[in-house]
């Protein structure tokens, strides 16, 4: 976790502050880039060129993939 920090620029109280365990971590990283990749998925699929054959369900939804 203290390497966590210094790469980050903050400090090791801060982080466990906002992290206490270090699931909370994973979990928050997990979250982000989730919510990363769902929210690429309208554009990934306006570009693809099988984007016609694509199941439906995946550009139905506009709060999760």
């Amino acid at each position: 976790m203290e390497s966590i920090a210094a790469d980050a620029g903050v400090g090791a109280g801060r982080l466990y502050r906002n992290f206490p365990i270090r699931h909370a971590l994973i979990e928050a990283a997990y979250r982000s880039e989730l919510a990363r990749l769902c929210a690429g998925v309208p554009e990934l699929l306006r570009r693809s060129p099988t984007s016609r054959r694509a199941p439906r369900w995946i550009g139905s939804s506009t709060t999760s993939c």
